[in-house]
């Protein structure tokens, strides 16, 4: 039967996530509705080196978390060979199940699913016997099941060299004596009874009487075997051998657990008689094993008939998976056909795009270059503002200069200006003196004027009178006049100046 893996982290299954997070009652269900789930490997990768941390079927992981019966029988039911199956550390399911104090019915679960499962080592060498004696049983009565599926794991030494008696000793968990009496009782009953018998016919000490009645059914089951071979027909011989291909000894476990089970027999761990084949020997009969043998033969036609029925339940389980699987194909191909429709449909608007994504490269490009030039551009521009930085910085400090001089010169002009407003008065002061100089000079002028004119009537007068004299007192007086001439002529001069 195929097998499938997923990744934890990206699609685990809704079985294991179920059994993750101990919803027992819908990890039953998806195991019924969906039974290639439980043979469906769960793998976790490491984040960075993507290696395998671990890879776990769903019955690895449930027999971990101590599960109801009901859960493991789910399992086992959709997917047998799990219970065979190692995972990456080389574990079965009831190695896992011993070292977590699963029930005595879980565990009696995976033996009957791999019987051989009590012999296989882990990689470090430990059976499922030392598993349940280092860590704890549920139940005392867990170490028989296993000591009837291995009675040699009690003296098997792990790579440690430590046997299940030994991990008991050193076992830290409550009830851990009890369990290294129990064991220690077993190895001892097993020397004493190997002493007695050679068959290899041993009771498991502390075991009841369910236990006790086991191991006859048994012992009398090979005797009856034999016997029955030799008298049997050949068409018989068939059926015989049938039989003989089951594994006998887990059947007969099987069996024989159950019905003391229903029948509530005591399974309480005590001490109990050693069974001697002596006393069976001589009780037994021929007639006796032909009633034990037509029991057992009752019991492989009803194996038998289970087995078919099994069978017919995995026929039609595999019919409907096959009509689920077919349905499933026709569908992914009615999606494959619309994938490929899609991927033509992409494939071409892809090949737009492409042609849409040369003609934007070619823009870009061209604006790459456009952008160069305007960068070319703007570093000119910049080297040019920074020399009209450079300049603008001269003339402020020219301005700055100037700003000095032209206050040095408003104040200037201020002092001139004072001093300008004190000319102009000493001016207006001094023209009016000398307007008053000259009204005075006038007025003198206006009097030699008057007294010329005046002079020369008189002149005038006394010529006419005669009383001017001779020539040289004309010459005088003209000489006179002449000199006052020029001394008014002067007067008017400075005036002129003055104005």
């Amino acid at each position: 039967m195929e097998e499938f893996e997923v990744d934890f982290d990206h699609n685990v299954t809704a079985l294991y996530k179920f059994i993750s997070e101990n919803q027992w009652d819908a990890a039953i269900k998806a195991a019924k509705e969906f039974p290639e789930q439980a043979r469906t490997w769960v793998v976790r990768y490491h984040p960075e080196t993507n290696e395998v941390m671990w890879r776990f079927l769903p019955i690895h992981s449930a027999s971990a978390k101590q599960p109801p019966e009901s859960v493991i029988n789910a399992l086992i039911n959709a997917y047998r060979r799990g219970a065979q199956s190692c995972d990456d550390q080389g574990m079965l399911p009831i190695h896992y199940a011993c070292g977590n104090q699963a029930s005595i019915e879980v565990i009696r679960l995976l033996l009957l699913a791999n019987p051989d499962g009590a012999s296989l080592r882990d990689p470090n060498g430990m059976l499922p016997l030392h598993f349940m004696a280092q860590w704890g049983p549920s139940d005392l009565r867990a170490l028989d099941v296993v000591l009837f599926a291995n009675r040699g794991a009690i003296e098997i030494k792990d790579n440690d060299g430590f046997t299940p008696l030994e991990h008991a000793m050193n076992g830290e968990y409550d009830g851990s004596e009890s369990v290294a009496h129990a064991l220690e009782n077993y190895m001892n009953e097993a020397s004493q009874q190997d002493s007695r018998n050679g068959h290899g016919m041993v009771s498991l000490p502390g075991a009841n009487d369910a236990v006790t009645r086991l191991q006859q059914a048994a012992a009398a089951q090979e005797k009856a075997r034999k016997e029955y071979i030799m008298q049997q027909s050949a068409s018989t011989r068939d059926e015989r051998d049938d039989n003989i291909s089951m594994p006998i000894v887990n059947n007969t476990f099987s069996y024989q657990f159950e019905n003391n089970q229903q029948a509530g027999v005591p399974t309480s761990v005590g001490k109990f008689d050693t069974f001697d084949d002596t006393h069976f020997m001589s009780t037994q009969t021929n007639e006796d094993a032909k009633k034990i043998v037509d029991e057992l033969k009752r019991e492989v036609d009803k194996l038998r008939s289970e087995a078919e029925a099994a069978e017919q339940e995995a026929e039609k389980n595999v019919d409907e998976e096959r009509r689920k699987m077919q349905k499933a194909v026709d569908d992914m191909k009615t999606h494959l056909a619309t994938c490929e429709s899609e991927t033509k449909a992409s494939l071409h608007e892809l090949t737009e795009k492409e042609q849409m994504a040369k003609i934007v490269d070619s823009r870009l490009e061209d604006k790459e270059n456009e952008l160069k030039n305007a960068m070319n551009r703007n570093d000119s521009l910049r080297k040019e503002l920074e020399a009209v930085k450079r300049e603008i910085a001269g003339y402020k400090s020219k301005t700055s200069k100037l700003d000095n001089h032209l206050s040095t010169l408003s104040r200037t002009m201020t002092g001139m200006m004072k001093d300008q407003e004190q000319i102009m008065k000493a001016s207006m002061k001094h023209e009016q003196y000398m307007k008053k100089i000259a009204l005075e000079r006038q007025q003198k002028m206006q009097d030699l004027i008057d007294q010329e004119v005046n002079f020369a009537r008189n002149s005038l007068e006394k010529q006419k009178n005669n009383e001017l004299g001779s020539e040289e007192m004309i010459n005088e007086a003209l000489e006179k006049q002449k000199r006052l001439m020029d001394a008014v002529q002067s007067v008017l001069s400075e005036r002129r100046v003055v104005s």
